[in-house]
């Protein structure tokens, strides 16, 4: 929050990107300079205000965006008790729909889960319960007539369930009366439009900081480029040396999403293909075979492509982070610097973070910048597994890939076709398959995480990474044929059981990193550090 890069108006924003390029060129030298006792030093100014959660994300996040409106202001009330439950810290030059992507996937994602499990099982038992209706395929294999039936409501109950709950939980929950937990936002809980109220907001940046039990960064490539947006994270941690951040990635949330929408198209992508592929004609079926590999192919590439533009992503952050400094990070207006770091100074030296003698201002900005370099990964790591994949959020495209399974179990059991016995040991083959894809997509996503190379190298990159992905799928289809074709017996239900716990202790291990997997390092700070330096 800031003049520079939040308390703008229309004119100052367009003028930004301008600024941008006279800051780039040159790199301010910070000596010893008088620190005088600036009011955004403050702690224990009065008068805060704060606004729900749910104001927040309702609508799509409107009042995230870089709209500035007169009635913004009107959505935040005065806090009677100084406690506030998140500071949102974030670059008003992020649009409004990543942020709201990024926000609502970090705050619905539990509700988003259970609804979507819940979803695919009520839908399953409407199916075997015949309220739902199964699809009947009819074709002929040598000299019978095969029907097939074929379910999707799983899949496609599952998917709506995800997305509806995780954009719109909080304007039902705000339609009953349930506001969230108390937040704040610089947009709407200082008055954009009084300049005097402006003023005093500004200034209380450190009282809100001070006041909040958490920080949420909503970490762009942007964030640590900006002086104030770095002025409000170090604060946190000098304040509050034992709080929470919550560093969320803007790209990490549009990667999740759409992770579970191709999750969700794939499995229904290969259900229709493997039920309605005995419909083709002997003679066309050489052609429907390249036709297919093409398609999936491509498919594949598709997935691919979140998943490298996160890791670009995850390095270029890892470089930011290793080199950010107040003196390089961009400020539209000289005093601003000049004022952020007095207060630092004068914070750091109130909260011993340094001696009270130690008062130089490049001393300081050095231990602090040390102490946001040490912090800011940790939380990080608290959110992503070594290979990308984010450790809450991993559920939201886990639990469709789950849900999606269950069609041709339910559809079959529908038809009367299968007994207990065959039902468990279908679901074997499914939960084995479902949680391959964790421990893949993390070794992909490891081996993804560098910097930007040419268009070509790039092409290239995604192609193997297509190929690689599309063996796995063709392994995978394999595994599921033969939990098909086998007769159940003791000795290999007990071999897939083996198996299947192995790969649920692999999936904890990537996920949550135990001490064995430590030496790996942090996903940002170690994953991607010889791959960016070789940039």
């Amino acid at each position: 929050m800031a003049p520079s890069a939040g308390m703008t108006s229309h004119e100052d924003i367009d003028e930004i990107d301008a600024c941008e390029s006279e800051s780039l060129t040159s790199d301010v030298e910070i000596d010893h300079v008088e620190t005088p006792v600036s009011a955004l030093s403050d702690v224990h100014q009065r008068g805060l205000r704060a606004v729900s959660l749910h104001q927040i994300l309702r609508r799509g996040g409107k009042l995230a965006g870089p709209k500035l409106r007169k009635e913004d202001y009107s959505c935040s009330r005065e806090l009677v008790i100084m406690q506030i439950e998140y500071f949102i810290s974030h670059n008003w030059q992020v649009d409004r729909w990543r942020k709201f992507v990024t926000l609502a996937t970090h705050f619905n994602m539990y509700k988003a889960v259970a609804s979507s499990a819940a979803a695919g099982l009520i839908l399953g038992a409407l199916v075997i319960a015949g309220v739902l209706p199964v699809f009947m395929v009819e074709a002929e294999v040598g000299e019978d007539l095969v029907t097939t039936p074929i379910s999707v409501w799983c899949t496609l109950g599952s998917l709506v369930a995800l997305l509806l709950a995780l954009t719109l939980s909080h304007d039902v929950l705000l339609c009953l009366g349930r506001q969230g937990p108390d937040v704040f936002l610089d947009k709407v809980c200082v008055d954009q439009f009084d300049d005097q109220k402006k003023q005093e907001g500004i200034h209380a940046i450190t009282s809100y900081l001070w006041n909040s039990d958490a920080l949420v960064v909503v970490l762009s490539e942007m964030y640590l480029e900006r002086i104030w947006t770095v002025f409000e994270l170090v604060s946190f941690l000098v304040l509050k040396p034992y709080g929470k951040v919550h560093a969320l990635p803007v790209e990490l949330a549009t990667f999740t999403i759409l992770m579970a929408v191709c999750q969700s198209l794939r499995i229904m992508g290969e259900l229709i293909n493997s039920y309605f592929a005995p419909v083709v004609h002997p003679g066309a079926m050489a052609m429907g075979w390249i036709i297919g590999s093409i398609l999936l192919f491509l498919l594949c590439c598709a997935m691919i492509l979140p998943v490298r533009r996160w890791g670009r992503v995850r390095s270029q952050l890892s470089q930011q982070m290793d080199t950010f400094t107040f003196a390089s990070s961009h400020c539209q207006q000289e005093a601003d610097r000049e004022e952020i770091m007095g207060a630092l100074v004068n914070l750091a030296v109130e909260h011993k973070i340094v001696k009270e003698e130690t008062r130089s201002t490049k001393e300081v900005c050095e231990i602090l910048e040390a102490r946001a370099r040490e912090v800011v990964p940790k939380s990080m790591q608290e959110e992503i597994s070594w290979g990308g994949l984010p450790r809450g959020s991993v559920l939201i495209f886990f639990t469709p890939l789950i849900a999606s399974e269950l069609d041709p179990i339910v559809a079959e059991i529908s038809m009367g076709q299968h007994d207990a016995n065959y039902v468990f040991f279908h679901l074997l083959h499914v939960l084995l398959v479902a949680f391959s894809w964790p421990w893949f997509m993390s070794v992909v996503g490891y081996c993804l995480c560098f910097g930007r190379k040419r268009c070509l190298y790039e092409a290239l990159i995604i192609s193997l990474a297509g190929l690689v992905l599309g063996g796995f799928l063709f392994a995978g289809r394999v595994v599921r044929n033969l939990g098909q074709s086998v007769e159940p017996s003791g000795g290999y239900i007990a071999v897939m059981s083996l198996l299947l716990a192995f790969e649920v202790g692999l999936f904890w291990a990537i996920l949550w990193q135990p001490a064995c997997l430590q030496g790996l390092g942090c996903p940002l700070a170690k994953a991607a550090e010889y791959k960016t330096s070789a940039k």
